[in-house]
């Protein structure tokens, strides 16, 4: 599966989006203290004990409140951010009324119709997240107002974007599961936090407009079709300088030769 947010892309941008932020290393010593929290919280995870309904509330509070930033119910009872358990139609088994788990948007008062994101919860203890990505999928493709989707474990976080490939997605993780090497993809690490961040934080993936979030993927769309031309660029002139030092060496290579070999490549 491909990154929607490439590692190139995210590298470039760090410096920029640390002062977007408002990253100080006091700021990020504060949000790595949350991190940690999650990161104990997958460790002494017991199935027997703990299981979606009860380790909601932890999650909500600790990674969509503290470290995102999203108001919830329990804090602003007539303003928030997230709701829990939207209905969704024709999202169901057989075309009926399906239920998210989670939507975030925008519920002033008794307004219940602004989900941008759908999320869709399971069991800390569940492995394999693609069951829940198609159902997760068939949410957002049900739900006209939905621009992103977001599946969890409480550990693993998945990002997916309505209008890209299914098979695109941006993966988050407390704990790195032990069968990924690089263990710096750990949201403890700074820059995958601030990866996390710039992504996923309220004032960047909330807008009824354009968000911040979207901006950004379409800043990294633009920089990969100059990377292109650029490339092309210096493709068609190597070419071009090898025909002609060939053809200093052979003289039987006339002109109609060499436009074959310089034609320029189908869009």
């Amino acid at each position: 599966m491909a990154n929607i947010f490439t590692d190139s892309f995210f590298s470039k941008q760090m410096k920029k989006l640390r002062a977007e932020l408002g990253l100080d290393d006091a700021k990020i010593s504060e949000y790595k203290k949350i991190v940690q929290r999650r990161i104990e919280y997958v460790n002494d995870f017991d199935p027997e004990e703990g299981g979606e309904e009860k380790d909601w509330p932890g999650f909500e509070k600790h990674v969509f409140r503290d470290l995102l930033g999203y108001r919830i119910k329990d804090d602003f009872p007539y303003d928030y951010n997230v709701l829990r358990q939207k209905k969704i139609k024709k999202a169901g088994s057989g075309g009926g009324t399906g239920k998210a788990d989670c939507t975030l948007g925008f519920y002033p008062g008794k307004n219940k119709n602004d989900d941008l994101v759908v999320v869709e919860f399971k069991a800390p203890d569940t492995k394999d997240l693609g069951d829940a990505s198609d159902q997760l999928w068939n949410y957002m493709i049900n739900h006209d107002s939905c621009k992103w989707g977001i599946v969890t474990n409480f550990n693993e976080i998945i990002l997916f974007h309505r209008n890209l490939s299914k098979d695109k997605n941006q993966k988050f993780y407390f704990v790195v599961p032990d069968e990924i090497k690089d263990k710096k993809l750990s949201l403890s690490d700074d820059k995958e936090l601030i990866k996390f961040l710039a992504v996923f934080r309220k004032d960047r993936m909330l807008d009824k407009g354009k968000s911040v979030t979207e901006t950004m993927l379409e800043l990294q769309g633009i920089e990969e079709k100059k990377i292109e031309k650029e490339f092309y660029a210096k493709y068609y002139k190597l070419r071009l300088d090898l025909f002609n030092e060939i053809a200093k060496h052979n003289p039987q290579y006339n002109k109609k030769e060499k436009n074959l070999l310089l034609l320029p490549r189908k869009s």
